[in-house]
């Protein structure tokens, strides 16, 4: 196997407790209770936000999204005859907190998954940022920048070497 197979397998073998973001303290977490003005301010520093039970319990419920806001910003405004209202036929006005406006399925990994799996997902469903859970409380999130700092310490120097000469 080359040198440059063998860097990557070690890469894909990695698991997402060994890669997660180390600055859990930094983790975008908003409770879901949390007012919109709350939200907007969360997400004009990042592209989303983990949204919790509460701050103590980080149970995780769910995930606000750039998308999200464009979804209750700019609605299509369906009218529904039958059942509830989807959030994307609600006007603004009638979304009052995090939790109303939420993706309700997050993707989300247990501390064990290996990275290889972790890609498989993140290209499956077309995201760049995976919950870490550990018994439904968020402990930290996988994103793919985190992924591309990674590569370049298990691409071996000698190809770099090489590809110069």
């Amino acid at each position: 196997m080359s040198e440059r197979k063998e860097s990557i397998q070690t890469l894909y073998n990695l698991l997402a407790k060994e890669v997660l973001d180390k600055k859990h303290w930094d983790l975008p977490l908003v409770e879901k209770d949390a007012k919109l003005s709350m939200v907007l301010v969360v997400l004009s520093g990042t592209d989303h936000a983990w949204v919790v039970n509460s701050p103590g319990s980080k149970k995780l419920l769910g995930v606000l999204t750039e998308s999200d806001i464009l979804k209750a910003l700019a609605p299509k405004r369906k009218i529904t005859y039958f059942g509830l209202p989807t959030k994307e036929a609600m006007f603004w006005e009638f979304h009052e907190t995090a939790e109303h406006i939420m993706s309700r399925e997050p993707l989300r990994c247990k501390p064990g998954e290996k990275v290889k799996d972790l890609l498989d997902k993140m290209l499956t469903h077309r995201v760049s940022h995976i919950a870490v859970v550990d018994n439904s409380k968020i402990v930290g999130e996988v994103t793919l920048h985190n992924l591309i700092v990674l590569m370049k310490y298990f691409l071996p120097r000698a190809m770099a070497e090489k590809s110069e000469e």
